[in-house]
């Protein structure tokens, strides 16, 4: 026995502790001892019965992002291409490059709407420059990709600067076990109607493709309106605290502005900005869709020009108008001021119906 003496009150407390006791602790603290000096093992799992390939997304809307200010990678963007991709689940490793047979599709865009009603259309082949038929899954990868360059015709149509154009892509084969091609809930199901199906597809995609030019994106805005009857003054001392403006795409050297003279909006009121790259120079008019007659100039500056605006010490794509609108007999002279924020992007998947005759 192991005696231990405690004072206890007055007098002294004698307790004792089994040496049996302070054996298993000894046990213990030696097997923790030897596991950690233990070499560790890698971890194996192993693979699903079957592997198979996909298309990751059955509608996505790809925006090539043209301007120099965007949160990650537009390189390719640049370049005016984007990458169409195929995936493989059901593994944990990929040991080997893996051959995906793919094709153009084109009854998949038949009699296809989208959710505001434009009848889709199938990418002109005019207007980019690819072959579709394999993609490759590299080994040790697990998603594949096809370039498709793109050329000027394409972005000379102005229906694409939002959703019209859709590439229909086809897996058709591949040296993996399986695609994924969905469990039918009718005979003859149409890969497209999501109620023909208990499992839907994904052996299909229905790639959308749209751009936005450089200048395109939310800015924050500063300026001075005057006239014979008024003035306006719409600028706060930080410029993080100033209201905000879009500027949305019509080509790749005009954007639309949404607001004039600082609080005037609407059809009615928008402004067409034309850009000059060569000298950074702006022209200001009123769009198609304005009553109001606007004129006027301006100028801007990349991210890298010393001029630029700066806010979070980083500076920004920066735009200073100089112009006129005549607005119930008034014509007012207006100093705006803009920096830019975000291209306003997200990730997009379109949804669509199929024109009932064709289910």
């Amino acid at each position: 026995m192991i005696w231990f003496k405690m004072r206890a009150g007055n007098g002294l407390l004698f307790t004792k502790l089994n040496i049996e006791y302070m054996k298993n602790i000894f046990i213990l603290l030696g097997v923790a001892a030897i596991s950690f000096s233990c070499e560790n093992q890698d971890i194996k799992f192993e693979d699903y019965k079957n592997n198979a390939v996909y298309f990751p997304y059955q509608t996505p809307l790809r925006t090539l992002i043209l301007g120099d200010e965007v949160i990650g990678d537009n390189t390719i963007d640049l370049e005016h291409a984007f990458s169409v991709g195929v995936a493989i689940g059901g593994m944990f490793e990929n040991l080997s490059d893996r051959e995906v047979m793919i094709e153009l599709a084109p009854e998949l865009i038949d009699s296809v709407v989208s959710e505001n009603g434009d009848t889709l259309e199938i990418l002109p082949s005019a207007y980019y420059d690819a072959t579709f038929d394999k993609i490759t899954i590299p080994k040790g990868g697990f998603f594949g990709k096809l370039r498709v360059n793109l050329n000027d015709a394409f972005f000379n149509d102005p229906k694409t600067t939002g959703l019209h154009y859709v590439l229909p892509l086809r897996i058709i084969d591949t040296d993996a076990d399986s695609i994924l091609s969905g469990l039918a809930l009718v005979p003859d199901p149409d890969p497209r109607v999501v109620e023909n199906w208990e499992i839907p597809p994904q052996n299909y995609t229905l790639f959308g493709i749209k751009y936005i030019n450089p200048f395109h994106g939310v800015y924050l805005l500063r300026g001075l309106r005057t006239s014979s009857v008024d003035t306006l003054v719409y600028s706060e001392r930080f410029l993080t605290d100033n209201g905000m403006v879009e500027l949305s795409t019509k080509t790749l050297d005009e954007s639309v502005m949404s607001i004039i003279g600082g609080n005037k909006t609407g059809g009615k009121f928008s402004a067409l900005l034309s850009f000059n790259e060569s000298n950074k120079t702006i022209t200001v008019s009123q769009t198609d869709a304005s009553s109001v007659v606007i004129n006027g100039s301006g100028k801007y500056f990349t991210k890298d020009d010393p001029e630029s605006e700066s806010y979070t010490d980083q500076k920004h794509r920066t735009i200073y108008l100089d112009y006129t609108y005549e607005d119930g007999g008034t014509t007012y002279q207006v100093n705006d001021s803009l920096v830019f924020i975000d291209t306003g992007v997200i990730f997009e998947e379109f949804a669509f119906s199929v024109l009932e005759s064709n289910k």
